[in-house]
Order: structure tokens, then sequence, then C-alpha cells
């Protein structure tokens, strides 16, 4: 499954962090490290969740694949919850 950013949300990228931006309520989310990672690879390189996936299976091989599943669905229904992120309809 691909997502796309939500009409309302702004984002900026710096070096360390990405800053998220929600119109609707002004309200700001910092994303560092994993998070970070993660969301450039699913609304910069455009991946789906699978491939999100298997390129942090490559990036943190000690951390078991049932783990980096569940962060990476957790982290997405987080920000689907907060209305930052739509699930595409292919």
């Amino acid at each position: 499954m691909k997502y796309s950013i939500n009409p309302w949300i702004s984002h900026r990228k710096y070096v360390s962090e990405v800053v998220i931006i929600n119109e609707l309520d002004k309200t700001y989310r910092f994303l560092r490290g994993t998070a970070m990672i993660i969301w450039n690879l699913i609304v910069e390189a455009r991946l789906s969740d699978d491939e999100v996936i298997e390129t942090l299976q490559i990036q943190y091989p000690s951390t078991s694949p049932e783990q980096i599943k569940i962060d990476v669905f957790g982290f997405i229904a987080n920000l689907i919850d907060s209305r930052i992120l739509d699930q595409e309809i292919e």
C-alpha cells in the first residue's frame, strides 16, 4: 500500500529532522531518527509499506523483521489516525 500526504499538511525537511505542520489545527510534529527515515521513504521515495519494510531490514539487519513490521505499521497507523497521511487507492 502507498500513502499520500493530506492537503492540509505541509512539511519541511532539515538535516536532522522533518517538521510536519497540520494547517487545520495548527499543530506541529517533529520526526527524527528512524521516524524521519520512514517518512522520507514513504513521502519522497514513494515506496509502499512493504518496500519500506524491505529497505529497513537491509539498513537494520540486527533488528528482527517482525519488529520492523510492527514499528513501520504502527508509525503509519499513527500518521493516518492523526490525519497526516491517507491510503492511496490503487
